[in-house]
């Protein structure tokens, strides 16, 4: 009887470990961290491409584009360390859910 209740509190466990969502808002979540993750590549090639013109108008652009790079990635983190939170507002958002 223990061992029941036990196999029973384990698979609940893992059912509430990880919630299911939609195939849209799966590739909607994939669709934007792809997005990110490329933008934050071309972001950093373009730092080590523009300073190698050697122009004071690029070496500024190139600043900005750092700064857009740098946020770009720390949103990108946040986003897959919070991914079942950010899928939850995907859904609601898609599937036009009320908190």
């Amino acid at each position: 009887m223990a061992k029941k209740d036990m196999a029973n509190k384990a698979k609940t466990r893992e059912e509430a470990a990880e919630p299911e969502f939609s195939d849209e808002v799966n590739r909607a979540f994939k669709i934007i961290v792809r997005t990110m993750s490329w933008i934050v590549g071309i972001v950093f090639l373009m730092i080590i491409v523009l300073p190698q013109f050697n122009s004071p108008a690029l070496d500024s652009l190139t600043q900005i584009i750092f700064y857009i790079g740098m946020i770009d990635l720390i949103i990108v983190i946040i986003i897959e360390f919070s991914s079942d939170s950010v899928k939850g507002l995907l859904g609601r958002i898609i599937h036009g859910q009320d908190a």
